[in-house]
C-alpha cells in the first residue's frame, strides 16, 4: 500500500495533509513501513465522527463510512492517515483523499531518504524502482532485496509494473 511509503518519509504525513497538531504520528518507526503498525492507542478505539453518526442509517453506507472503521486498523496506513486528517464532516469524517493528499505526498516523496533505509526494508518499493530501472535500461538504479512477489525479475506473464 503506497500510504505506507509516506510514513518512511519524515515529511510524508504532513505532505499528505496531516495537521501540524497531529504530528508526528505514533507508529512503529523502528520497523519497515511496508509492515506498517501504528502505536496510537486513541486510534485503536476511535469511533466515527458525530456528523457521520447523525446521518440516517440509509446514508451510513460503506462508501461514506470512515476508513478507520475496519478490522486490524492498526496495520492499515491509509486508514491511519484518514484518521489523522479527521474532521467533523459527514462523508468519511476526514479531509484525507487519496487522489489529493495522497497524490501530493507521493509527488513530494523523499525517495532518497526512503531508499536509504536498511536493505531488508522497503522491498516492494525497491521492486518498483528495479522494474523502472530495467524498463529504462538504467542498471545504476537496480535494487537489491526486492519483493519477489512483485519483481519483474520473476518473469511472469504479462510483464507489467505490478507495484502500482
Amino acid at each position: 500500500m503506497i500510504e505506507a511509503w509516506l510514513f518512511a518519509d519524515p515529511q510524508g504525513p504532513a505532505n499528505a495533509g496531516v495537521p501540524t497538531q497531529r504530528l508526528p504520528p505514533q507508529w512503529a518507526a523502528h520497523q519497515c513501513p511496508e509492515d506498517f503498525l501504528t502505536l496510537d492507542h486513541n486510534y485503536a478505539s476511535a469511533p466515527a465522527c458525530a456528523e457521520w453518526l447523525k446521518l440516517p442509517l440509509p446514508k451510513q453506507t460503506k462508501s461514506s463510512r470512515p476508513q478507520w472503521l475496519i478490522d486490524a486498523r492498526e496495520r492499515h496506513p491509509k486508514a491511519f492517515l484518514s484518521w489523522l486528517c479527521r474532521e467533523e464532516v459527514p462523508r468519511k469524517c476526514s479531509a484525507y483523499r487519496e487522489t489529493h493528499g495522497g497524490a501530493d505526498a507521493l509527488r513530494d516523496l523523499d525517495w532518497q531518504a526512503i531508499l536509504a533505509r536498511p536493505p531488508g526494508e522497503m522491498r516492494f518499493l525497491r521492486a518498483l524502482v528495479d522494474d523502472l530501472a530495467e524498463a529504462c535500461g538504467n542498471t545504476s538504479l537496480r535494487q537489491t532485496s526486492v519483493a519477489s512477489e512483485t519483481s519483474r525479475m520473476a518473469r511472469r506473464t504479462p510483464q507489467v509494473l505490478r507495484n502500482i
